[in-house]
């Protein structure tokens, strides 16, 4: 699926929620994924076009807790 003609904060929060549903299945290969959609989401709202912080902070925090958990040291509930 392109993300030619959609809105760029759109197309975030997209990937957002599919992190999200890597995130909570949890296996290995699921949060290397999960990092991945996180990582790109975060790259798209560096867009000027995407002026919201709190998304920006979420990601930041996915992130965080995603590696977290791929270091062994979270847990499966946030």
């Amino acid at each position: 699926m392109s993300g030619a003609g959609v809105d760029p904060v759109d197309r975030v929060r997209v990937l957002l929620l599919r992190g999200d549903e890597l995130l909570e299945s949890g296996s290995p290969e699921s949060l290397d994924e999960a990092l991945l959609t996180y990582q790109g989401a975060l790259d798209l709202a560096a867009d000027p076009s995407v002026a919201d912080d709190e998304l920006r902070r979420t990601l930041e925090e996915r992130i965080a807790t995603t590696r977290d958990r791929l270091a062994g040291g979270g847990s499966t509930s946030e």
